[in-house]
């Protein structure tokens, strides 16, 4: 990376920090997730001498667009269908964490969709073919093994790895 690409990258990391540092700390994270792309979005990836791109190890990004995409492409009529999709989109991304009311709550507020007040108890009745979608761990709720084939089937995700930032509230 070059140094003049290194104070580029720099200089947008700054902008971005006063922006988000004004907010809420509750929801910096989602900023920044939201910012980063809009900053970023002429990112060229480095080039080899011969003009071929580097290879470099595929990253699965949760950029606001992503989120947005998500969310569109899957429209349910009923809030308890929302909190599904909702831990369907936090298993694309952290894999199976518990998923806590507060976790649904923010996204929901986030994203748009419509959840139930209690979306613990959404988690807590859901079933599909007699067989429960959610296990109370903790404070919340994570997947179980037929919640996991649910989201995969039904929403298209695969299990993410990002480390959980606030999802144990």
């Amino acid at each position: 990376m070059s140094e003049e690409m290194i104070k580029a990258v720099k200089s947008k990391l700054t902008d971005i920090n006063k922006t988000i540092s004004a907010l809420d700390p509750s929801i910096r994270l989602a900023a920044f997730n939201i910012l980063t792309p809009y900053y970023f979005e002429h990112y060229e990836p480095p080039q080899e001498e011969n003009g071929t791109e580097l290879k470099t190890k595929p990253r699965r990004q949760a950029s606001a667009a992503n989120i947005e995409k998500f969310f569109a492409a899957h429209d349910h009529k009923k809030p308890a269908d929302n909190v599904l999709l909702i831990a369907a989109w936090i298993y694309s991304q952290n894999g199976l964490i518990p998923i806590t009311a507060a976790l649904c709550s923010e996204i929901s507020n986030m994203t748009g969709v419509t959840i139930p007040g209690r979306p613990d108890n959404t988690m807590r009745f859901a079933t599909r073919n007699g067989k429960s979608l959610f296990r109370q761990v903790g404070k919340g709720w994570q997947l179980t093994t037929q919640g996991e084939i649910f989201v995969k089937e039904t929403y298209g995700v695969r299990k993410g790895n990002k480390e959980a930032k606030g999802a144990e509230e």
